[in-house]
C-alpha cells in the first residue's frame, strides 16, 4: 500500500469515539417511513456534518406529483441532500438512503442508538445510517490528513428507498445529480462477497366487494371473500408459472435458500375480510408481492398479472372490484468486469487480504433503488460496499439492529482506498 493510505488506515483504526459520536446522532433523528416526515431535521445534521469538512450543500425535493406515487401513501417534503466537492476533479457520486423502517417491537437496547461493546445499537445503524456515518469517517480521515482524493464526491443522501416506487435517488439520476463514477453503499459487504445483481418488486392489491348479508339467509347477499377464491386459484396458477423463471446470475450463498441461481418469486401475503361468523363479508382484500429476475421487463409481468386477473374476474361472482399494481423496485445487474467495480474489488482486498479465489458473487432476490438509477443513467458499473456482515445482514429490519463498529471503519477504508488510488 501507498503511504497515504497506510498512514489513512492507521488515523480510521483509532476512530471508535468519532464513529460513535456521529452514529449517536444519526441514530437519534428519527426518519422511519412512511410514519415520519423528519427528512428536514435529518438533513439540518447532515448539513452540519459536510459543512465541516468543506462540502456545499443543496436540498433536491422530490415533486408532490412523483412523491404521490409512493405506496403507502406518505405525507410531509421527501427533502434529498447532495453534498459535493468543486475541485474541478471528475465526480465521483456516492449513494446512501436516510430513510429506515419502523422500529417495531421487541427491542432491547434503545432504538435510537446505544453503544454496548463493539456494537451500535439503534434503528437503522445498518440499513443505512452506518453506511453514512462510514462516509463521513472516510471523508474526515482525508481532511484531517490533507490527502487529495482522485475526485470530487458527490454524496447523495437519498429519501424513500424502503417504501421504492419514486426514490429520491431515482429523482436525482433523471435531474442529472447523478453524475460520474458510481458507488452504492448497500451494494457490498464487509465479507468475500460481489453483489452483482438484485430482483424487481411488483405489489398488487385487489379488492372484492359483495353485499353483506346474515349467515342463515345468504342467498341476499355476495360473500366477497369466496368471490376471492376464483381470482386467488387464477393467482396461484400465474405463480407457478411465474417461479419457473431462474436468472443466468448466480444466488449468494444464503441460509435456506435452495436455487443456485437467482428465481423470480410469486407471494400472496395478505388477506382480509370478514367480521364476524354470521354476516356474509362484503369486502375481502388480497395483497400479493412478485420479485422478478433483471432478464424479464416489468411490462412483461404486468401483462401477465393482468390477463390473470381478468381471468379470475371473469369466474367470480364479486359485484365489483379495486385493483392497484405498483412497480416498486426495477431489477438490476452489475457489470463487476467494469473499471469502478474492479476498483472497490481492489479495496474490498487491500482492507481484507482477500485473494482473488476467496470472493463469491452473485446476487441477492431483494431488491434496491439502484435498479432505477442504472435505468435513468445507463450506467451499470457500480462499485458497491457498505457496513454489512454476514452477522449483520441477518439482522437488518428486526429489533435490535445493530453495526459492528469494527465494520463501521473497515468501510471507511475501503473508500478512502477507493477514492485515493487510481
Amino acid at each position: 500500500m501507498t503511504d497515504p493510505i497506510e498512514r489513512a488506515f492507521t488515523f480510521i483504526q483509532n476512530q471508535d469515539a468519532y464513529a460513535a459520536d456521529v452514529m449517536l446522532k444519526l441514530l437519534r433523528v428519527d426518519t422511519c417511513v412512511p410514519e415520519h416526515g423528519n427528512y428536514a431535521a435529518f438533513c439540518d445534521l447532515l448539513e452540519s456534518l459536510y459543512n465541516a469538512l468543506g462540502f456545499r450543500c443543496e436540498r433536491v425535493v422530490v415533486p408532490p406529483e412523483k412523491a404521490a406515487q409512493i405506496r403507502p401513501r406518505v405525507t410531509g417534503e421527501r427533502i434529498n441532500l447532495v453534498a459535493s466537492q468543486n475541485a474541478g476533479k471528475p465526480p465521483c457520486s456516492i449513494y446512501a438512503h436516510m430513510d429506515t423502517v419502523p422500529i417495531g417491537e421487541g427491542w432491547t437496547h434503545n432504538p435510537y442508538g446505544e453503544v454496548a461493546g463493539d456494537r451500535i445499537y439503534g434503528r437503522g445503524a445498518v440499513d443505512m445510517k452506518g453506511s453514512i456515518g462510514a462516509l463521513l469517517l472516510a471523508l474526515r480521515t482525508l481532511s484531517e490528513l490533507n490527502i487529495e482524493p482522485r475526485c470530487d464526491v458527490v454524496a447523495l443522501m437519498c429519501t424513500d428507498e424502503e417504501l421504492g416506487v419514486y426514490p429520491g435517488v431515482r429523482y436525482l439520476a433523471e435531474q442529472g445529480y447523478v453524475r460520474g463514477e458510481l458507488v452504492w453503499l448497500e451494494a457490498g459487504l464487509q465479507a468475500p462477497l460481489q453483489i452483482y445483481g438484485s430482483a424487481g418488486d411488483i405489489e398488487v392489491s385487489l379488492k372484492a366487494s359483495g353485499r353483506s348479508s346474515h349467515s342463515g339467509m345468504n342467498f341476499l347477499g355476495v360473500n366477497a371473500v369466496e368471490a376471492m377464491v376464483p381470482m386467488m386459484e387464477e393467482l396461484m396458477a400465474l405463480k407457478e408459472r411465474i417461479e419457473q423463471q431462474v436468472s443466468a446470475i448466480p444466488l449468494l450463498p444464503l441460509s435456506g435458500a435452495e436455487e443456485r441461481k437467482m428465481s423470480s418469486m410469486f407471494n400472496l401475503n395478505v388477506v382480509q375480510g370478514g367480521v364476524k361468523a354470521n354476516v356474509l363479508p362484503a369486502e375481502c382484500s388480497l395483497t400479493l408481492d412478485c420479485r422478478y429476475i433483471p432478464e424479464v421487463t416489468f411490462e412483461e409481468i404486468a401483462t401477465d398479472l393482468q390477463a390473470a386477473i381478468q381471468r379470475g374476474r371473469a369466474r367470480s361472482k364479486a359485484l365489483d372490484w379495486e385493483i392497484e399494481i405498483v412497480h416498486c423496485y426495477a431489477p438490476m445487474a452489475i457489470d463487476l468486469g467494469g473499471p469502478c467495480a474492479q476498483r472497490m474489488r481492489r479495496a474490498l482486498q487491500a482492507v481484507h487480504g482477500y485473494a482473488d479465489a476467496d470472493i463469491i458473487t452473485g446476487g441477492l432476490p431483494a431488491s434496491t433503488d439502484l435498479g432505477y438509477v442504472i435505468q435513468a443513467t445507463g450506467n451499470n458499473d457500480v462499485a458497491g460496499t457498505g457496513v454489512f456482515t454476514i452477522q449483520t445482514m441477518a439482522e437488518v429490519h428486526r429489533p435490535d439492529e445493530y453495526v459492528e463498529v469494527q465494520a463501521l471503519k473497515d468501510a471507511a477504508k475501503m473508500l478512502v482506498h477507493y477514492l485515493v488510488l487510481e
